[in-house]
């Protein structure tokens, strides 16, 4: 909001706030010189060659925070692993290992300060939904817990499901998509791609909240797909099958763009992910051609009850 100046009501102020980037340094040059910030003080730059301590200086800080975005996976990994060890044997009712498994972790490249108070995450995760299926998820019945800088929601009820959104501005999604049927253990392809569209729109609409503006990085992982057939289902009950893994039991990779565009072009980064994903689990065909990963985009759409994309 404006600050009206004490010595002139006609004119006023703004306070702006610039988070601290971690591809300095940045250099705002006009005709009367080059500045430098250095916390409540500007100084004229005279221009010269960087210190070898300057230098130094800037990749200890960006490595810093890339040891916490990768702290704040693995932190996220184990915490799932620690759920199926405790939940799934009794949600399924086996001692049988969990099967094909999406993970989906969005989070800002530089996690370099919490982007948001606990509490305020907590009533986020409580407000905040996506209609699949003309349900709302996630699910208001389920219960939110509190861990360290985390919000935790666990499914086991309808899916066997693992929903986290931490402080740092970090979401993990992931959840089994494996499914039984006459043809045996299988990865239901519309299911999965309307999944990953789920997890992509309900992150944006929390990034969106939060205020989160730079660099984003997209980690998906798919586990335990060793000869696990990808199925596309038809309308009258009949199955194609149109891929499986002959020898990776696992993929991972991983896939950055900006807030701006993820905010903006939603769709156009679960294309990107999808194409990485069917190449991987030997399906080419189904992302072969614009229209092809059009006709994928738009079984999920199906799959979640949303409008089409035209």
């Amino acid at each position: 909001d404006p600050i009206k100046s004490p010595n002139d009501p006609s004119k006023v102020c703004y306070v702006i706030y610039v988070d601290e980037s971690q591809e300095a340094p940045h250099f705002l040059n006009s005709r009367r010189g080059v500045y430098v910030r250095t916390d409540e003080f500007s100084q004229r730059f005279e221009p010269k060659l960087a210190t070898f301590n300057e230098i130094q200086h800037l990749a200890n800080r960006r490595s810093l925070a890339e040891e916490q975005r990768k702290h704040l996976l693995r932190r996220s990994y184990e915490r799932f692993n620690e759920f199926v060890r405790l939940f799934y044997p009794s949600y399924k009712k086996t001692t049988q290992p969990i099967g094909a498994t999406l993970k989906i972790v969005i989070s800002p490249v530089y996690p370099v300060r919490p982007l948001i108070q606990h509490d305020k995450l907590q009533s986020l995760m409580r407000d905040i939904s996506v209609q699949q299926r003309r349900v709302e998820f996630p699910s208001s019945h389920l219960d939110r817990s509190c861990q360290h800088e985390s919000i935790i929601i666990l499914d086991t009820r309808g899916r066997f499901e693992f929903i986290e959104a931490n402080i740092w501005g970090q979401f993990c999604y992931a959840r089994e998509v494996e499914g039984q049927g006459n043809v045996g253990n299988y990865v239901h392809v519309q299911q999965l791609v309307g999944a990953l569209l789920l997890y992509l729109e309900h992150a944006r609409k929390m990034l969106l909240e939060v205020g989160f503006n730079g660099n984003l990085r997209f980690a998906v992982a798919l586990e335990h797909i060793l000869k696990r057939p990808f199925y596309v289902m038809g309308y009258a009950g009949e199955i194609e099958k149109c891929g499986c893994s002959i020898l990776d039991d696992e993929i991972a990779f991983q896939q950055d763009c900006s807030s701006e565009e993820f905010r903006s072009s939603r769709d156009r980064i679960a294309v990107e992910l999808l194409r990485t994903i069917f190449y991987a689990v030997n399906w080419p065909e189904g992302v072969a051609d614009e229209a092809s990963i059009a006709g994928i985009l738009e079984m999920g759409y199906k799959f979640n009850l949303w409008k089409p994309t035209k």
